[in-house]
């Protein structure tokens, strides 16, 4: 059984819930501060192209397979995140990495994901409340290349024309891009709720009792056969997963003339970004004390809670965080970057490329190698409008676009 600082082995204690053993990790990792930590894009490929293979940490991809075999991190063993939870045992990783070990000394888990949010932070958060030490990777694969087929939802405004991502369309961009008003008032919550139940397990060990619950919210009701596992039934299955909501989605929520279906607005920004500008109605809470119990009181349970960190990066962890307690929670996507283009308010927007006296020239997307499995003919990938697929290099293990 693996041990970590975050999560005790052994009996979680008869007299203690589900939930609360859930909610201490949880407040053990965010009080940590490490919800806030990325590893960018640069380090990362220092690291690993570096001569001291010793260092380099074990890379786990949790796209889905059907962007794997397109381009991936080298190295990066791809295990999709509907499906991670679901398997997951103890010496998984020992088992995954047995490669990767003999060679370096670096145990530490960075995981990425398409963008840094969608399965990615909440992996981040899940692992290492189970004791991993994990790190994500800001922006996610998105930061690595620029390839909409391998990688699709790269930021892009939404005023640009181009298709948008959504949860049923894994193509293109993610055209979210918004410059909506913001306001600075403080808001205070004014009712206090009882904690969810949460019950996915007959085990009291707190490794297992963070494992069934991840491997629950990230799954469907129905239940996959052994037979489904075996051939990957889990990313299929559990596609359509909502983990995310647009900036012109929540918008649409808070103006239309329905108050009911308004949901709960969670800001996790730094203060000093809150008091310069946030979402109407939005109430703050500090991320490190989110998961105080006088801090989950204020939460309501039957209602749909949107979660705004400044870049979506942390918000994706404490949007998962709280659904394995019993929540519904969304993570803004791509955070208030994403909600406004004021950098007084929310500094550091993702930008694919910038213009320059030729044309453009990428500005925050990398452009490193990457690896992949095997090349679909172009003529079988997904057609995207407004951009044209670039000449592929010659089938190797190893290349660049």
């Amino acid at each position: 059984m693996l041990c970590g600082t975050l999560v005790s082995c052994g009996s979680a204690g008869g007299n203690s819930s589900e939930f609360e053993v859930i909610r201490q990790a949880a407040d053990a990792y965010l009080s940590g501060g490490k919800a806030d930590k990325t590893i960018l894009g640069q380090d990362l490929n220092a690291l690993i192209t570096d001569d001291n293979h010793r260092n380099d940490p074990r890379i786990l991809e949790v796209r889905d397979f059907a962007q794997h075999i397109i381009g991936h991190i080298c190295n990066a063993v791809n295990v999709p995140w509907h499906q991670l939870f679901l398997t997951l045992t103890p010496d998984k990783f020992d088992i995954y990495f047995s490669d990767h070990d003999k060679t370096s000394d670096n145990k530490q888990l960075v995981i990425y994901s398409y963008t840094g949010q969608e399965g990615g932070g909440q992996t981040t958060a899940f692992l290492n409340m189970m004791g991993y030490d994990a790190i994500n990777l800001k922006w996610g694969y998105n930061v690595w290349q620029f390839c909409p087929n391998a990688s699709p939802g790269a930021f892009i405004e939404a005023s640009s024309g181009f298709q948008q991502v959504t949860n049923r369309s894994m193509v293109g961009f993610n055209a979210v891009g918004q410059n909506y008003p913001t306001k600075t008032n403080v808001n205070n919550p004014d009712k206090t709720y009882k904690f969810p139940k949460v019950e996915n397990t007959k085990s009291d060990d707190p490794w297992e009792i963070i494992r069934a619950a991840a491997a629950k919210w990230s799954q469907t009701e129905e239940p996959l056969s052994a037979a489904e596992l075996a051939e990957g039934g889990a990313e299929q299955k559990h596609f359509f997963i909502d983990t995310e909501i647009n900036p012109a989605d929540l918008l649409a929520l808070l103006s239309d003339t329905d108050p009911r279906n308004d949901p709960f607005i969670l800001s996790v920004q730094p203060r000093d970004l809150y008091d310069r500008g946030h979402i109407q109605g939005a109430i703050w809470m500090p991320i490190t004390e989110i998961c105080k119990p006088e801090n989950l009181q204020k939460l309501p349970p039957n209602r749909q809670i949107v979660v705004v960190s400044n870049d979506g990066q942390s918000g994706s962890q404490v949007a998962g965080i709280l659904n394995i307690l019993g929540y519904n929670a969304l993570n803004l996507k791509f955070g208030m970057t994403a909600w406004t283009r004021n950098e007084d308010v929310a500094p550091g927007r993702f930008y694919i490329w910038e213009p320059d006296a030729f044309g453009f020239v990428f500005k925050d997307v990398l452009d490193y190698e990457v690896c992949w499995i095997e090349i679909p003919p172009v003529g079988t990938l997904p057609p995207i409008e407004g951009w044209k697929p670039p000449v592929l290099a010659p089938v190797e293990e190893s290349a660049e676009f």
